[in-house]
């Protein structure tokens, strides 16, 4: 069998200690498609492309998986971006927040829709929340 290309969308939900995702394959990078049907508690999403062949190892079909690639930007419906300088204003509850980004060199983060705080990439992208 031949190498296939296939496009996921990585739905991103707020976890305990890091961000849990849930993969799905899409035909396109539609946006519009995607936040037609984005859960509510998701915060964000991104496209990657993967690659993957069906090999036989010892007489068994098995599919093999090449890294993602042409990874998108995050896609944060709804979110606010906020600066270190910004952040520092809120006062001494956002102190950590404000450390983290100095310790990261974040210029800015974002303040998604949930609530959650996550960085903002040169990718990144705001995108207006639909109801």
């Amino acid at each position: 069998m031949s190498e296939q290309i296939k496009t996921y969308v990585a739905i991103l939900y707020p976890g305990t200690l890091f961000e849990e995702d849930e993969v799905r394959t899409v035909s396109s990078r539609d946006i519009s498609a995607v936040m037609d049907k984005l859960p509510k508690n998701a915060f964000a999403f991104y496209f990657f492309d993967q690659t993957s062949k069906e090999v036989s190892i010892e007489g068994k079909k098995r599919i093999i998986y090449g890294d993602a690639k042409n990874k998108s930007g995050r896609f944060f419906p709804g979110g606010i971006m906020y600066s270190l300088a910004q952040v520092e204003k809120m006062g001494p509850k956002y102190a950590i927040l404000a450390s983290n980004m100095r310790a990261n060199n974040w210029m800015v983060v974002v303040k998604t829709r949930l609530g959650n705080f996550q960085p903002f990439l040169p990718k990144d992208s705001i995108l207006g929340d639909r109801p």
